[in-house]
């Protein structure tokens, strides 16, 4: 049996760099697994990977933000963690961080862990000097490694719904449970967590598999679900407890003196009064606190963690799991489709995904993932009527203003800007479109980004169930039509240009106006040039002036004029460097002039009748 002194783990985007440091480690004499060495061919990957990580005396991770997000990565870095936390003594751990902070690097107790920071001119030479001095000081090799052994389950059953472990959100979950333990590194906190996420979004299959993972460091885990229970909450954590009413603190406080406790609240109802939040936490020493909710108890109550769509690879892995392993590229690109058609929403893509399974041989991937990309897939209906009852309680009107908004536009991001001078248009104070916006954000229902904003895939879906409201629908949709014919199309703004010029509802005007303002933002390139469509201005292809925007428009960007343009200018990139190469030294040119003149004519052809000088805008 091989032994090893250093397992080495990365993403496969630094294999160059890890690898220079494998070359130095094995030259001082140190024994090193790298999955790309040591797996041969035929062997099971996971197989071969457990038994290295069992046989080594330190585990090094690359950590960089890629190795953050692989699911593959994260499987591995738990088992190593859970191992190393049991055994106790010197840590097995050890990080090599190659960015500037640390951000991306969890749970905290490998932040506190001595690591090493690859940059600043660190030679793969000084890296190996540094593993090999911790080498030295740990003996033996991993104990307890199995991947294929199931967690011992602690306080409640688990779930028993096929999912996809999200090791990201339960190192967060871990983080914000034992920063307190960490005060050299880490800010106060006082071991309290809220976990908050949409409906469907897998939170209490996050705390299942948190538990199941991490309940061995507790000496007891409780779980309270407050579904359905509308008020008497002190009775029921009695109950839980097993004591009176008025003993369940005194209790709790006598079970953390002997081991610590791990307090869990699921379904807590969004909106409730702080001091109610307070008590369900139940602050005792010792006793760290899960609370598990849509939105609603500030981060005054503890440290929040947001849970959001899956990762990419965490899509990936549930679409396997319910229906198959994409076998080509086209799969590939087709599962990553349907994640992005319901915003990577676990309970969405769950559904979708055996939706698939069930009509296999009936319809194609494609044309399944084609249906939900156009809103006609039949398997989003349960979810869809899930988000409606969540929109039909919100009472805030400007707030369901924006989600009719979002309705009527493109699924694409929205420009905060573009949006104020829109809600302007109906006497909207832009302090009252933010406050708005901060609130769709605070209960998951948009998503904010640069400057834009946008709602989750399905949430658009419910949006248009809600009822009739002020603005109306369709008056948001002429105004935001109106508006986008005063302004330069830029990316941000295309998508839904491009959207509301398929409405038949808009006045006859409004909407040619419009597709003018989109016909003349495409441009084909020269036959030079490459075949891929160049996106541009308007003003920078069409010959002519361009109206200025509206008064109201003066947020969005102006047009350039163009009335001077070059013939160079209609060339794409391509076509310029051709002709750059082929230029003279006093300036002239031989092959680039027909270039240039060959340009001049397609984009003059290529321009729609109507669209000449003074004609657009």
């Amino acid at each position: 049996m091989t032994t090893y002194d250093v397992f080495l783990y990365f993403s496969g985007t630094e294999f160059k760099r890890v690898d220079l440091i494998r070359e130095e480690l094995e030259a001082r004499g140190r024994a090193v697994f790298m999955d790309r060495t040591e797996v041969q061919p035929g062997q099971g990957l996971s197989a071969r990977i457990e038994e290295g990580l069992r046989n080594s005396t330190l585990f090094v991770v690359y950590y960089s933000p890629r190795y953050a997000m692989r699911h593959a990565c994260q499987f591995e870095l738990v088992h190593a963690y859970l191992a190393d936390d049991k055994e106790g003594g010197p840590g097995r751990l050890m990080v090599i961080n190659p960015e500037k902070n640390r951000a991306h690097i969890a749970p905290v107790k490998l932040v506190d862990l001595l690591y090493v920071e690859d940059r600043d001119g660190m030679t793969p030479g000084a890296l190996a000097d540094w593993i090999g001095k911790r080498v030295a000081v740990v003996h033996g090799t991993f104990t307890g490694i199995d991947f294929a052994a199931r967690p011992r389950s602690h306080g409640g059953t688990p779930t028993v719904a096929a999912h996809v472990q999200r090791y990201g959100a339960m190192w967060r979950l871990l983080t914000a449970l034992t920063r307190e333990d960490y005060p050299m590194t880490q800010h106060p906190g006082n071991r309290t967590a809220l976990l908050t996420g949409l409906p469907g979004a897998g939170k209490t299959m996050v705390v299942d598999d948190f538990v199941q993972y991490f309940g061995h460091s507790y000496g007891g885990v409780h779980r309270l679900d407050l579904h359905g229970v509308v008020d008497n909450y002190p009775l029921e954590i009695a109950r839980v407890l097993n004591v009176g009413r008025d003993e369940a603190e005194a209790e709790l406080e006598r079970r953390a003196r002997r081991a610590r406790q791990l307090w869990v609240v699921d379904n807590v109802p969004p909106g409730l009064p702080p001091d109610v939040v307070g008590a369900l936490t139940i602050p005792v020493p010792g006793v760290a606190t899960i609370l598990v909710t849509e939105g609603g108890p500030t981060p005054e109550h503890g440290e929040e963690v947001r849970l959001d769509g899956l990762t990419d690879d965490e899509a990936v892995e549930l679409v396997t799991r319910l229906y198959r392993k994409p076998t080509s590229d086209e799969e590939k690109d087709l599962t990553a489709a349907l994640a992005t058609g319901v915003s990577r929403h676990p309970m969405a893509l769950a559904e979708l995904a055996r939706g698939a399974r069930e009509r296999h041989g009936v319809r194609t991937f494609a044309e399944h993932v084609g249906r939900v990309l156009d809103g006609s897939a039949d398997g989003l209906e349960p979810i869809v009527e899930l988000f409606t009852e969540r929109l039909l309680r919100e009472t805030d009107p400007y707030v369901l203003t924006l989600l009719r908004l979002a309705a009527e536009c493109a699924p694409d991001a929205l420009p905060v800007r573009f949006t104020c001078l829109l809600a302007a248009r109906f006497g909207l104070r832009e302090q009252i479109v933010l406050d708005a916006l901060r609130r769709l954000r605070d209960i998951h229902l948009a998503v904010r980004s640069e400057g834009t904003w946008s709602v989750h895939a399905v949430v658009r879906l419910a949006a248009r169930r809600l009822p009739a409201g002020w603005p109306a629908s369709g008056d948001l949709a002429k105004v935001a039509a109106r508006l986008l014919t005063d302004s330069v199309l830029e990316k941000h703004l295309l998508s839904h240009a491009r959207h509301l010029c398929d409405r038949t509802d808009l006045p006859a005007d409004v909407r040619q106006k419009l597709l003018t303002r989109v016909a003349t933002t495409f441009v084909r390139p020269a036959p030079c040039g490459r075949r891929r469509p160049v996106l541009r201005p308007a003003a920078r292809r069409v010959p002519g002036r361009h109206r200025r925007p509206a008064a109201g428009a003066r947020g969005c960007a102006e047009p350039r004029g163009s009335g001077g343009a070059r013939p160079r200018d209609r060339l794409c990139p391509a076509g310029r460097r051709r002709a750059r190469r082929a230029r003279r030294p006093r300036g002239r040119t031989r092959r680039g002039r027909p270039l240039w003149r060959g340009g001049t004519r397609v984009a003059a052809r290529d321009h729609p009748p109507g669209l000449g000088r003074g004609a657009a805008g």
